[in-house]
């Protein structure tokens, strides 16, 4: 009895022993642990993107590993640092390009898996809906479930067209309601021209409209409702610098003359009105406008200030053309 007594004294001993020392081990592990998972994450990174498997490490264990590694933080400095290193290690590339070629349905898993940890599920989700449509393999396509699920990306696909569009024509609008042009206008009763000058390059708005006397017009007009005037609308050239000139960062004020010359015609007598570009009236616009009203009034608009008169005389300015606009009412 008292060799059992001895023995169990002595086996009591030994386990304590190794409790304690076991103990005494734990404290100086924990504080090396950030840096043997570091190794350890960085090493299973190499050997899923080189195919370094072996029996004993084949991609399913290092796969499982890296996903401990990344949903299990040992402490809060870890927590931080894996994601760092999946950062630097493109963690995210790696898993994406496996999944491509994954050929079992662990390894598709856990790359899925490892993917939602690093917020990327949504690119596999579109990945899988393009590989439908495209009738191929994909390996997270069991991320979506049949026609239903591309039914509904098609139906958010169209919503957000749909607000995009709704977007555009409320800008358009809100842009034609914010442009208003200042109008100056004159009777024309008779045969003479129109000058319009220092027209400086700019964007901004500049035409002039042939309308009927009796056509209302507003001293402040939008865009919109500059292209629906009844009559002929004929828009200002906007200066434009040569292809040889070198460009220039600033602006600079270029004077264009626009002459409106309503006049007959030389053989038919019929009034046409004619349109000439440049500062010496020599560049004709080539297209002119028949069948004018006889009462008419030309009306210039502009979005900044620009001079407007007129020349009463009996001259014809520009050749005979063929080519004419009729007037619409």
């Amino acid at each position: 009895m008292k060799t059992s007594k001895s023995e169990h004294e002595s086996s009591t001993t030994h386990i304590n022993l190794i409790s304690e020392s076991t103990i005494e081990q734990n404290e100086p592990e924990k504080e090396y642990m950030t840096n043997d998972n570091d190794t350890l994450f960085r090493k299973s990174i190499e050997v899923i993107k080189y195919g370094n498997f072996t029996d004993e490490n084949n991609e399913k264990d290092v796969l499982k590993q890296i996903l401990r590694l990344l949903v299990n933080p040992i402490n809060n400095e870890w927590k931080q640092l894996v994601r760092h290193l999946a950062a630097e290690l493109q963690l995210g590339n790696l898993m994406l390009s496996r999944l491509e070629t994954a050929q079992t349905d662990e390894t598709k898993t856990y790359c899925v898996s490892i993917l939602a940890v690093l917020g990327m599920l949504h690119i596999v989700i579109d990945k899988a809906r393009e590989a439908k449509r495209e009738m191929r393999k994909y390996g997270g396509s069991f991320m979506i479930f049949g026609d239903a699920e591309l039914e509904k990306e098609d139906n958010e696909v169209a919503l957000r067209r749909k607000v995009e569009l709704i977007y555009q024509y409320k800008q358009s609008f809100e842009e034609s309601r914010r442009i208003r042009l200042d109008c100056k206008y004159k009777i024309v009763r008779k045969f003479f021209g129109i000058i319009v000058d220092q027209i400086r390059q700019s964007e901004r708005l500049r035409s002039i409209a042939i309308v009927k006397d009796s056509e209302v017009i507003p001293q402040m007009i939008s865009f919109n409702e500059m292209t629906n005037l009844k009559g002929v609308v004929f828009t200002v050239p906007q200066y434009q610098q040569s292809l040889t000139q070198i460009p220039q960062t600033k602006i600079q004020d270029q004077d264009k003359w626009i002459r409106l010359n309503i006049q007959l015609d030389f053989e038919t007598e019929e009034r046409i009105a004619k349109f000439f570009i440049g500062k010496d009236i020599i560049e004709f616009a080539g297209v002119g406008i028949k069948k004018l009203p006889q009462d008419i009034k030309v009306v210039v608009m502009s979005q900044s200030p620009v001079k407007a008169y007129y020349v009463d005389n009996q001259e014809r300015k520009g050749e005979e053309i063929t080519q004419f606009i009729p007037w619409s009412i």
